[in-house]
């Protein structure tokens, strides 16, 4: 019999729901969504990166993430630039009002952290996150996604 409540892609879903909910709270006082979180602190993280390079970094497609970084432009705490090497690449960084809002939010973060991972012991919070890692990994190795299969019509049932 499936049980719902113990899918890999339920659990997944529901313990990521969560942690994104409290901690998107917090992110209002500063007025970002979540996904411009994403992209401030990527860039924060790894520095100047062009927008298809930011794109693989946070798992986001390219014309979703060009409409991020176009707010985060006006809201003056991204820069947007040319690259010089290539004339269609775009490169994104951090202005210094975009550096000093990350460095205001990552206390936050590691609060949020802390909470969700409260109980659990060291070795396995890395372990957690090694198997995370690992289970992305495989999935985006596949060739592609596929659509599910069709019989006449009828589409087979997803058991995630």
């Amino acid at each position: 019999m499936y049980a719902l409540n113990e899918s890999l892609a339920f659990l997944l879903n529901r313990a990521g729901v969560a942690v994104a909910s409290a901690f998107t709270q917090e992110l209002k006082d500063c007025r970002l969504t979540l996904p411009m979180w994403r992209v401030l602190a990527a860039l924060w993280g790894t520095g100047e990166q062009t927008l298809s390079g930011l794109s693989e970094v946070i798992s986001v497609e390219v014309s979703t993430l060009s409409r991020q970084v176009s707010t985060l432009v006006e809201r003056e705490l991204v820069y947007r630039q040319q690259s010089g090497v290539n004339w269609r690449s775009v490169n994104i960084s951090l202005t210094p009002a975009g550096r000093a809002l990350v460095e205001r939010i990552l206390p936050s973060v590691t609060r949020h952290e802390a909470a969700a991972l409260d109980g659990i012991s060291p070795a396995d919070v890395r372990r957690l996150k090694t198997l995370l890692n690992k289970i992305y990994t495989n999935l985006i190795s596949l060739d592609q996604v596929h659509p599910l299969d069709t019989q006449d019509g009828d589409r087979n049932q997803i058991t995630t």
